[in-house]
């Protein structure tokens, strides 16, 4: 059983994988299909430039998430699900910029190894990823106190 501390819960790998495709939905499929739009009809531009896109797709996907993160502990994905990125403590506030930060440069590598990073969240007691454990946070339900 997920452990439960001081009136939290901690968040599933499901439900934390759902919040992760809603947002990669936020800004994927907006800019991809400006992108698509734009220069749909040259192949030849989007063959030649593909990389540079899906980079600039990235880099604002992970601003995306650091903004999101760093001021209130929730992307879009999060708040639509009503979970929360804390630090791993006993006051439980929100992340702040450098955590939120090193979160993402975190999450970025441990998926590099076939996701094997956030696939830690199946095992931990408090569902916790790679990228949680170095940066000690935590996502969790939000309860209104």
């Amino acid at each position: 059983e997920k452990e439960r501390i001081a009136g939290t819960a901690a968040a599933s790998p499901q439900v934390r994988a759902i919040a992760f495709a809603i947002d990669i939905a936020i800004v994927f499929l907006p800019l991809g299909s400006t992108i698509l739009w734009n220069f749909g009809n040259e192949p030849h531009f989007l063959m030649q430039h593909w990389r540079s896109a899906s980079i600039f797709l990235f880099i604002v996907f992970g601003f995306y998430l650091l903004i999101g993160e760093s001021l209130g502990g929730q992307s879009l994905g999060k708040m639509l699900l009503n979970i929360v990125v804390v630090e791993d403590d006993k006051y439980r506030k929100p992340i702040g910029f450098s955590s939120a930060a090193k979160r993402l440069i975190f999450l970025a590598l441990g998926l590099i190894p076939a996701g094997f990073g956030s696939l830690l969240a199946i095992w931990d007691s408090k569902s916790r990823t790679w990228h949680d454990k170095l940066t000690a946070s935590a996502v969790e339900h939000k309860f209104e106190e």
